[in-house]
């Protein structure tokens, strides 16, 4: 028997275990619109012949999911956005990434670690090269690591808008990605115009951003 790990990221919910000094976080969710709970939507899931889907983790572990990426010790990271809630992006609340672990392999994390809470405008997460990458607009972020403590985060690429609102830029970033995606395999973003962060002078059309190797 196959078996197919599902990670059920749905939006509604209240935040469990966030640092003391996170902002509350509001329920938008519609009070009249009751999704089904993580286990009801296993239910619901057809698998192909061979195929067995489990809950790897979801509501109230995980909520509010734009984005997620697997690392190279097999551990989920989850962008949580909260600072858009459909009418625009506030500034009153923070976005965070959280990691699940499966320390004992029994296809359920059994591990959940807020690694940073900081973020504003968070659309996507990626991991490699000794830190974690992250675009929070206007910025594309690198965040070293060490030891399992985030450092200060820098910033790589700035420039990108954040009045598209629910179509700012996105997507998987990250060394393979985008930083160092060689120029003959562009890469399509959300429009307007990005400068290099220690290089203002270098400006990239956003339409088709498409970074040299070096960069």
């Amino acid at each position: 028997m196959r078996y197919a790990v599902v990670v059920l990221l749905l939006l509604a919910g209240f935040a469990w275990s966030q640092s003391p000094d996170f902002p509350k976080i509001t329920n938008t969710q519609n009070p009249k619109d009751i999704p089904p709970t993580p286990a009801e939507t296993l239910k619901l899931i057809t698998a192909p012949p061979g195929f067995n889907v489990t809950l790897f983790a979801g509501e109230p572990d995980v909520q509010q999911p734009i984005s997620m990426c697997f690392d190279d010790r097999g551990r989920l990271w989850v962008a949580e956005c909260y600072t858009y809630a459909g009418n625009g992006w506030d500034a009153k609340h923070r976005d965070r990434l959280v990691v699940f672990e499966d320390t004992d392999n029994d296809g359920r994390f059994d591990k959940r670690t807020v690694y940073w809470d900081k973020g504003r405008n968070l659309s996507s997460v990626a991991v490699g090269f000794g830190g974690v990458w992250v675009l929070c607009a206007p910025n594309l972020l690198f965040i070293p690591d060490k030891d399992g403590v985030p450092g200060e985060p820098e910033v790589i690429l700035d420039g990108w808008s954040v009045k598209a609102e629910h179509n700012i830029v996105n997507g998987h970033v990250g060394p393979r990605r985008l930083a160092l995606r060689p120029a003959r395999h562009p890469r399509y973003v959300a429009g307007g115009t990005a400068r290099h962060a220690q290089e203002p002078a270098r400006r990239h059309q956003l339409r088709h951003l498409a970074l040299p190797p070096d960069t």
